[in-house]
């Protein structure tokens, strides 16, 4: 252990006396989330440009339409405009005034208060390029058509049961609003600086620390580590105090990053607990692919190249480029499948859930951190220390 704690806080001192630890450690994140921050408003909220076409101008109609406008839900990120005919619509669409357009045509009252076999038909224009208007629009279609044909179902129910035209007539309309208010509770509530300050935290995380492979390498290349490997100290003391200061240096960065942007931009990081047993398996994760990048580096060239190329990979990947919200579901299995892509949901969720966030809110992106860190670190460290005996 005294062999350990002595690489350790060797290792960190030389480490912090490097500026580049500095510079795109401290600095770099939240210098990013800054410019992010001052470009999109440190308070501003996703704003969904939707127009709503009502050719029936009936109760079911305007219900529908109310919807978008709901206070303390979709209300709060729908800029919702109403045109008069489809072609208005479909001309505030093609001109990317709107990112999707519900059409609701003459009728559609009459046959939502059928309860019959009635078709219902809506009809959502969108822009390709606009997933969260689309998502948005095609999701209270969606509910709104299935609570028509639960409605149906029930009076077909009712009816084959024997129901007086009476009962028949007590049972409840579809109303969309309800319901609806739910969906959109917590989805889309987080301020671009709120989900860049994570996500641009995670990328330079792994930068300052698979940075470290190559220091590894070099102090390979010039027997340095043979040097140790022959003293009284053990490998893996040797291996794990190295990897221990590239693990405090990550904590540091994370807590200054998590601080500066609760002071200036007042991002919600959520729960204490959780989010700091969420920082301490992130940065786990980020020395695993440390311990591995460098066991595979024959060259200080090789392990940045490498390190650079899974660095940009997990960043594409993991959500840490663009906002994913309204992204393909393929993109989001995708992202939950990188330790990046875990972090950053792990992170976003503890916002979402603020003061109420516990180690439930989180559990997977703990586990799966933590796995992962753990057992590249394991086979990283028994690569690497094959080749010191080498």
């Amino acid at each position: 252990m005294r062999a350990f704690l002595a690489v350790c806080a060797n290792d960190l001192r030389q480490r912090m006396r490097d500026r580049t630890i500095l510079l795109l450690g401290l600095l770099g994140p939240f210098v990013v989330a800054s410019v992010v921050g001052l470009a999109f408003g440190s308070g501003a909220k996703i704003n969904a440009a939707i127009v709503v076409a009502d050719l029936d101008h009936s109760e079911q109609s305007q219900q529908l339409a109310a919807v978008f406008r709901q206070e303390g839900g979709l209300g709060e990120i729908v800029d919702l405009k109403e045109v008069d005919t489809e072609d208005a619509a479909r001309d505030e669409v093609s001109a990317h005034s709107a990112g999707a357009a519900v059409v609701v045509p003459a009728g559609f009252g009459a046959a939502v208060a059928s309860r019959q076999n009635t078709p219902v038909t809506l009809t959502v224009l969108v822009d390709p390029a606009s997933t969260i208007e689309a998502s948005v629009a095609e999701g209270v279609v969606r509910r709104y058509l299935g609570g028509i044909a639960t409605v149906r179902l029930a009076y077909a129910t009712a009816a084959s049961t024997g129901a007086t035209a009476a009962e028949l007539e007590s049972l409840p309309p579809p109303d969309p609003r309800d319901p609806l208010e739910l969906e959109t509770e917590s989805v889309f509530q987080l301020s671009a600086v709120d989900y860049f300050a994570p996500a641009m935290g995670l990328m330079f995380l792994y930068f300052t620390v698979l940075f470290g492979a190559a220091t590894f390498v070099r102090e390979e290349r010039t027997h340095t580590l043979s040097r140790l490997a022959v003293s009284p100290s053990r490998s893996v003391d040797i291996i794990g105090g190295k990897l221990a200061a590239l693990f405090v240096i990550g904590l540091i960065e994370m807590a200054v990053l998590i601080a500066a942007t609760s002071i200036v931009f007042d991002v919600p990081w959520g729960g204490l607990l959780p989010l700091a047993a969420l920082v301490v398996t992130t940065v786990l994760s980020a020395i695993g692919l440390t311990a591995l990048v460098s066991a595979v580096s024959r060259t200080e060239e090789q392990a940045r190249s490498i390190g650079s190329a899974v660095i940009l990979s997990l960043a594409l990947f993991g959500g840490q480029f663009f906002m994913t919200a309204g992204a393909p579901q393929v993109f989001l299995d995708i992202q939950a499948a990188t330790p990046t892509g875990a972090a950053l949901i792990g992170f976003t969720d503890l916002m979402i859930a603020g003061g109420s966030a516990t180690f439930a809110t989180v559990w997977w992106p703990l586990l799966y951190t933590g796995l992962f860190g753990l057992a590249t670190a394991a086979i990283g460290a028994a690569l690497f220390e094959r080749r010191m005996h080498r």
